[in-house]
């Protein structure tokens, strides 16, 4: 069953809600009686905050899980879910009215709000090693573009993402080789809409390294005489527009279930992925 959005009161700064790195306050309280106060910058948003909260609220959970992959903790106003009979029910037949992951903590200062749990099934990207790879030529491989991608999903939460991207062009007075290296890990969830497959999303949230090499090369041809050049020929001219960066950062990418599940459709057809257990 999908569930709709919910959405609150209008608020502006104006109104005295802090924003930005300012702390706020707010309650999460669940149907069993379970409660606890987040305090966090105002700019947090309610998937940044998951995790954390779920520590708060579900103690043994989160110690036996500590990646909570397989929980999704959903939100909502504190009367939307009057009348479930249980932390893992979701309304009633209409849906229930969830707040949208996205909600910024300086929404919620001084609010309570109500916090659901539901088991996702993480069976099909759990322990999981997910690749992708697309190869196309032309001229006799003079053009060349590329793009390989590996993700492994651990099921401790974990994962690692390797992502190398190749184009080439050799042409009798011109050369172009580029590469580009991403090289990630950190930790992943799931997270999707309660009773909506198609809305399932793998969430990667970590560090990266990111390599680029791109180098061009210009052909001169020479051709003067014997006294200006010893034989007809050619000089390489480095470009001085070449690439070569190494940096370090912030990764985040979200692929949805569609996605990953889509059959690679093999090496000259992009999209599609293929999935392996890991050993």
């Amino acid at each position: 069953m999908a569930t709709s959005a919910a959405t609150l009161d209008a608020r502006t700064p104006a109104d005295g809600v802090a924003q930005g790195d300012h702390e706020v306050e707010f309650e999460v309280s669940m149907l069993s009686g379970r409660r606890c106060t987040i305090r966090c910058p105002g700019a947090a948003t309610l998937r940044e905050l998951r995790v954390p909260i779920a520590a708060s609220l579900l103690v043994e959970e989160a110690e036996e899980d500590s990646s909570a992959m397989a929980m999704l903790l959903c939100f909502a106003p504190l009367n939307a879910l009057a009348g479930a009979d249980d932390d893992a029910s979701i309304g009633t037949e209409g849906g229930a009215m969830l707040l949208a992951y996205e909600t910024a903590a300086w929404q919620l200062a001084g609010r309570c709000i109500s916090a659901v749990v539901v088991q996702l099934d993480t069976t099909w990207c759990s322990g999981k090693r997910l690749k992708s790879s697309y190869i196309r030529g032309r001229r006799c491989g003079m053009q060349e573009e590329g793009k390989d991608t590996v993700l492994e999903l651990q099921s401790n939460g974990e994962f690692t993402y390797s992502m190398h991207d190749h184009n080439h062009d050799h042409e009798p007075d011109f050369s172009y080789n580029h590469d580009q290296w991403v090289r990630a890990r950190g930790h992943w969830t799931l997270e999707g809409e309660h009773g909506a497959v198609e809305s399932e999303r793998v969430v990667l949230v970590g560090t990266a390294t990111t390599t680029v090499d791109t180098v061009s090369v210009d052909r001169e041809v020479c051709n003067g005489s014997e006294e200006e050049h010893e034989s007809e020929g050619e000089r390489e001219v480095d470009n001085p527009n070449d690439v070569h960066t190494r940096t370090e950062g912030p990764f985040q990418l979200i692929l949805t279930k569609i996605e990953l599940m889509t059959p690679d459709p093999g090496w000259n057809s992009r999209g599609g992925w293929k999935s392996t257990d890991l050993a």
